[in-house]
């Protein structure tokens, strides 16, 4: 059906939900692909500002032909208002203490209405939604060429009062019903404004990659704007001193601080000026509205539609993308995540720009967009989300976030990474730049950039009105991150002390001197990072919980020692997911291979490491100081290497380990003279040992490419055309031989030494890594060489046999719970609790217990446990909250779905009730999904047909966090499948139970009643029983009921 359009399927299976693609070639499933992507495209753009989604030159059918996708920049005149609230993040904080998932929902509607009434008043204004930049709302009135004319400026005025008069009426206190309910008429929360308004040029680009793109404003008016606003503590009005001369004549104003003037709200009437503007205008979209459904034309159609969305979906991150196509209604969830906030501060091009003067607006344009995408491939590269650019000073600063709208158990660690790697590209970037440059645009600096990063809760998700949106986060934590970026110097990432927590081990920091902040009652510690420890990735210690269980596995384990002393090359996987401990129980095994003297050599891949994976296991075996400088590390290697049984290895181990060889003298010392032939062209070892003598500061900003092109520079000679066996990379790959070399090594370390080579999380390796691998395992036959490798249930590119590693017992989980608490007993009360809620689970049971311990809900007397009576048995450590969502959100969309509809089935459910609750169309279809989860190590199949979930943890945060609108929804669901059950079948208290999960308490008491009748009449006391106990449970104050229970029990009695 395809053939003639072969682009367009690739692009349906991009933009439609898995279940649209099921016959596609079906005339009725093509139309509703066709309105699909026609409501997906309308979703898209309100997340754009309207004039720039109405640009036909960029969305029109012909935007491909027109260079719709060129970076491009504009200067436009105007005024700009920059309006920032104070609030919510006090807000947020409140409502997560007091309630929970529901106060995200409370929290979603105050955003929202507080948007709704923000955006309406704008609208009737004729202003121009720029960005959200968090709560702050960025606006803009252009203005005619005439410089006397302050129509705009009246408006921007006029309308900053209309606002903080509607902050004054409706959020002073908040005017929300239910936040009445849950605190009372004086809840005391309240949001408060401060708005800036300037005139003058703004600097606007439009810049990005294939992967995503963005508006981005900058330059000397958006700060002015910011520096008035800044001025102001609440409800006012902040104007330059330009624009109160210009309307002297139509407002008072107040003199504030640095020149900034505060107009005086003493006007009667504000809405007599924009009368003719009352109706708010209605976006006019790009969508066509209308489609020629015939079915010769449906392909056509669907063709230019999928262009259209692909080229406005750019505007928008691609996990936001994603997230609006595979949601239910074309919204994106509000949720509280746990979440890594990473803001950077880049400055320097409209420096650029005014320094050169408007004629190469496009030179300055084209070098942002070089500088937003290799930032937005970097961030993407290491997993987070590039969320969105706000203006900031003379530059704007760049909010990414990891671990929303998609989390990873290492978020901390991906952020920090990332940052690192950004600002070493930024260093090639300017130095790339400089050599571009004809000499008289040159300058010393050209792009700079700071970076502050923090973790904690967040409140994540959709915030707006009507047709303009946008994805932000939200919290205490986001605002750090902000403040921490503003504090550092350019050139420094600055962290908080929980993001040092997480990461100490990987990257080397420096504390810093406390900083008191605004709004903080206490100094906060900040840590300055300044690059990768030399030893991340090596074996060290693994904390302080005791290894307890796994004997019969650990058994396994040393029978490949045993082998492998007789010659035989062992290779072995362990598979777990994570908080198993397959890494502690791969530290116990090295302890045992070490008392049977083998040589160990640890590597744990990482997405960052500062050499490679072999690199560090090769300097193990051969006892080099990885932490040593440079040169005492290759003074080190030159002595190990002279060994007679090396000859012939030293120029490819040189290159694993240091990425070069050094060409040496007769004398043996590095050779670092020119050579005699100055004008003849170097050769590969001369273009390394240029590379190894450079600085780190020119590598970073030059590169090999760099070195290659200043010594070609040195003589205008053309070398031979390269055949299929010459050639600069050839020979290179001739004179490295990595692979081989790392063969032969390891086959005659192997064949004199017993060696364990441990990879861990392989799951995490680049293909270098694994192409050696796979070299080593194909290349060394014989030798006392055993490799155990571990990793995630996810797809690794290996041929290795595998174990899976198993939970602990529940016997195990009380052993090694008594062993982290120093105690011999625990109460029964303690124990039911560790196996239900971690099912065995090491990192579960640890942070159960810290938790908690943490909350003072445990008492030890005479090395007995227990649980205080007033303990949160439902509390979820922070970690286990993370590493659970995190595998939830690399679920595909489906078992996304279908894993939040099992959470509120509860801890076990039937396939059946999975399908009917989650609408899946039959039962083949369910099973086969309940199977993918089962692999996921989610669920467990009981039996044929019966699921539970792995890990009672597991189904408690899959349930937080669910939105209150989801829970009822699926309560509702579930209460209906239960009630529409054959008689025989019926399950009352189950119904009973989603009916009052979902506020229905009338029905369901109705319903426990009528089955307690009905169980009494036929002779079932202890069924009529159980179900009026739980109606008490759920109206325990209902006099009516605790009579019902008690004949009853007198019933039971006499029979």
């Amino acid at each position: 059906m395809f053939e003639h359009h072969p682009s367009l399927e690739a692009g349906l299976h991009e933009l439609l939900p898995s279940y649209m693609l099921d016959n596609l070639q079906e005339p009725e499933n093509l139309r509703a692909a066709l309105q699909h992507l026609n409501s997906l495209e309308r979703a898209v753009i309100s997340f754009i500002p309207s004039y720039i989604a109405e640009d036909r030159s960029l969305f029109g059918d012909g935007a491909e032909q027109e260079g719709g996708l060129r970076d491009q920049g504009t200067l436009r005149d105007g005024v700009f208002m920059f309006a920032d609230v104070s609030g919510f993040t006090a807000l947020s904080e409140k409502l997560q203490r007091a309630s929970g998932a529901v106060g995200t929902e409370m929290l979603t509607a105050v955003i929202n209405q507080y948007f709704e009434t923000m955006l309406e008043i704008l609208a009737k204004s004729e202003g121009q939604l720029l960005k959200f930049a968090g709560d702050a709302l960025l606006a803009f009135y252009p203005t005619s060429a005439d410089p006397t004319d302050r129509r705009s400026e009246l408006k921007a005025i006029r309308t900053g009062l209309r606002m903080q008069r509607a902050m004054r009426e409706k959020f002073q206190p908040i005017q929300n019903e239910q936040l009445k309910a849950l605190f009372g008429a004086d809840h005391g929360s309240q949001l408060t404004m401060s708005i800036g308004i300037a005139r003058g040029r703004l600097f606007e680009a439009l810049v990005g990659n294939t992967k995503q793109r963005d508006h981005i404003i900058q330059g000397s008016l958006p700060g002015e704007a910011m520096a008035a606003e800044g001025v102001g503590e609440r409800d006012e009005v902040i104007v330059t001193p330009d624009i109160a001369a210009g309307l002297e004549n139509s407002f008072h104003f107040r003199q504030m601080d640095e020149g900034f003037l505060q107009v005086i709200d003493d006007i009667s009437d504000l809405d007599d000026f924009e009368s003719a503007l009352l109706t708010v205008r209605r976006r006019q979209g790009l969508a066509a509205g209308l489609f020629d459904l015939e079915q010769e034309n449906l392909l056509d159609s669907l063709e230019r539609q999928t262009r259209k969305v692909k080229r406005v979906g750019l505007f928008v991150p691609p996990a936001i993308l994603s997230g609006l196509i595979h949601s239910e209604d074309l919204h994106l969830p509000r949720e509280n995540r746990y979440t890594t906030t990473m803001f950077i501060h880049a400055t320097g091009f409209a420096e650029l720009l005014s320094e050169w003067g408007e004629g190469e607006l496009q030179r300055v344009v084209e070098y942002l967009g070089r500088y937003y995408s290799s930032v937005q491939r970097i961030v993407s590269q290491y997993g987070g989300t590039l969320t969105r650019t706000d203006p900031y000073k003379l530059g704007f600063k760049i909010l990414t976030t990891f671990g929303a709208p998609i989390q990873h158990s290492d978020d901390p660690y991906r952020a920090v990474a990332a940052a690192l790697e950004i600002n070493h590209t930024l260093a090639q970037f300017n130095q790339r730049i400089h050599e571009e440059l004809p000499p008289k645009l040159r300058r010393e600096i050209y792009v700079q950039q700071r970076i502050g990063i923090t973790l904690g809760e967040t409140f994540s998700g959709e915030a707006g009105w009507k047709q303009r949106r946008e994805y932000t986060v939200m919290g205490d934590d986001v605002n750090l991150a902000a403040r921490l970026m503003a504090y550092t110097d350019f050139g420094n990432i600055l962290v908080s002390r929980r993001i040092y927590a997480e990461v100490s081990g990987y990257f080397n920091a420096e504390p810093q001197a406390p900083i008191n902040l605004k709004g903080k009652s206490q100094p906060i510690q900040t840590y300055l990072i300044r690059d990768d420890v030399e030893s991340a990735g090596i074996l060290s210690t693994t904390g302080d919980m005791p290894f307890i269980g796994h004997e019969l596995f650990m058994l396994k384990l040393d029978l490949l020692l045993q082998q492998a002393k007789l010659g035989r090359v062992k290779t072995l996987g362990l598979v777990a997911d994570a908080g198993i401990g397959k890494t502690r129980i791969a530290s116990q095994f090295a302890e045992t291979a070490r008392a049977l003297k083998f040589q160990v050599a640890w590597a744990t891949c990482q997405p960052r490491s500062r050499r490679p994976v072999w690199a560090t296991l090769v300097a193990q075996l051969l006892e080099l100081d990885l932490t040593a400088s440079p040169e005492e590390l290759r003074r080190q290697f030159d002595e190990k290497t002279r060994d007679a049984q090396y000859a012939g290895l030293t120029i490819p181990l040189s290159n694993l380990l240091f990425g070069t060889s050094i060409p040496k003298n007769d004398n043996g010392k590095t050779k670092t003279e020119a050579p005699a032939n100055t004008s003849a062209r170097p050769s590969v070892n001369d273009l390394f040992a240029m590379f190894q003598q450079m600085s780190d500061e020119d590598r970073k900003r030059s590169g090999m490419f760099g070195v290659m092109r200043r010594r070609m520079e040195q003589t205008e000679e053309m070398p031979p055309a390269p055949t299929e066996n010459t050639g600069v990379f050839k020979t290179a790959e001739k004179a490295t031989s990595i692979d081989q070399g790392l063969v032969r090594f390891l086959s005659l370390y192997a064949s004199t030494k017993p060696t364990l080579i441990v990879i861990d999380d392989l799951h995490q390796a680049d293909n270098d890594t694994l192409n050696l691998l796979r070299a080593v395992q194909r290349g060394v036959g014989r030798g006392q060489l055993v490799l155990l490798l571990t990793f995630e249930p996810v797809a690794v590119n290996i041929e290795v046999k595998t174990e899976i590693v198993p939970d602990l017992s529940e016997d195990e989980t009380l052993r090694l719970a008594m062993a982290i608490l120093h105690a011999n007993e625990l109460d029964p009360r303690l124990e039911t609790i560790l196996w239900e809620r971690t099912s065995g689970r090491p990192l579960y049971i640890e942070s159960l217990l810290r938790t908690l311990m943490d909350s003072n809900f445990i008492e030890i007397v005479n090395g007995r446990v227990s649980l205080k009576d007033h303990a949160d048995i439902d509390a979820l450590p922070d970690d286990v909250r993370q590493l659970v969502v995190s595998r939830v959100d690399r679920l595909s969309p489906e078992n996304q779905h279908l894993i939040r509809v099992a959470a509120v089935l509860g801890e076990t459910f039937t396939l059946e009730a999975l399908r009917w609750v989650g609408e899946v169309a039959t039962l083949r279809q369910v099973e086969a999904l309940a199977q993918e989860l089962v692999q996921a190590q989610l669920l467990q199949e009981l039996e044929p047909q019966l699921f539970a979930f792995r890990h009672g943890m597991t189904q408690l945060v899959i349930y937080e966090t669910l939105s209150r609108a989801q829970r009822v929804k699926l309560h509702r669901a579930t209460a209906e499948y239960y009630r529409n059950l054959p008689a025989s079948e019926a399950q009352p208290i189950q119904a009973a139970h989603h009916l009052a999960k979902c506020g229905l308490l009338p029905q369901a008491i109705e319903i426990l009643t009528a089955a307690a009748e009905s169980a009494e009449e036929a002779g079932k006391i202890d069924e009529a029983i159980a179900s009026v106990a739980f109606a008490l449970a759920l109206m325990p104050d209902e006099k009516s009921l605790q009579t019902k229970l008690d004949a009853l029990r007198q019933m039971a009695a006499v029979a």
